[in-house]
């Protein structure tokens, strides 16, 4: 199974060389979220943080988990409408993320796009009956779970059971869940 979508391609791409630089620099110190006490008008951080991984094992498990997961996607969503919905229910689960831990010093990774297109899988197959189902024992299915469950076991620091990695993750399930019923329902997805 190869992926077709070249968004996800671009968003590798984008996530490898913002890595590659905040070894270098200090951008991610510029564009890592934050919470809400410690933004100061710097809203930007709500969209990039999701563009930044603490290491390597934290870029390569999140490149897996937007690979198979947009696999089941691929050839019935638009790659541009999968970006887009991903990168909205990030944004919008780190701007909650930061309302509900304003002191947080700071939170990046990937994640919350992957999570947010997850949920998007989650309400089309509640809504989109025509729609094969998405399956468990295909690739995509099997890889998708596996990141599902050490997604949220450990951080992209290696840190396990750190509850704000499954509240981010939860916050961002259910923002793309919204955000595919809604597209859904408006007929951007089918």
């Amino acid at each position: 199974m190869k992926n077709r979508i070249r968004e996800v391609y671009s968003i590798i791409c984008l996530w490898a060389v913002l890595f590659i630089l905040s070894r270098f620099t200090g951008i991610a110190d510029v564009l890592c979220g934050k919470g809400i006490e410690h933004i100061h008008g710097e809203y930007w951080r709500f969209l990039t943080a999701s563009f930044l991984h603490t290491g390597l094992f934290h870029l390569i498990s999140n490149c897996i988990g937007l690979y198979f997961a947009t696999g089941y996607l691929d050839g019935k969503v638009s790659g541009i409408v999968i970006a887009l919905l991903g990168i909205a229910g990030g944004t919008i689960a780190n701007l909650l993320f930061s309302l509900m831990t304003p002191s947080a010093g700071s939170s990046m990774g990937g994640s919350v796009i992957v999570f947010a297109i997850i949920g998007v899988i989650a309400a089309m197959q509640i809504m989109c009956k025509s729609q094969e189902p998405f399956r468990f024992g295909t690739r995509y299915g099997n890889w998708t779970a596996g990141y599902i469950i050490l997604g949220n076991l450990l951080n992209g620091s290696l840190k396990v059971g750190d509850i704000s990695t499954l509240k981010i993750h939860l916050l961002s399930f259910v923002i793309g869940g919204i955000l595919g019923a809604a597209c859904i329902s408006g007929k951007i997805i089918r």
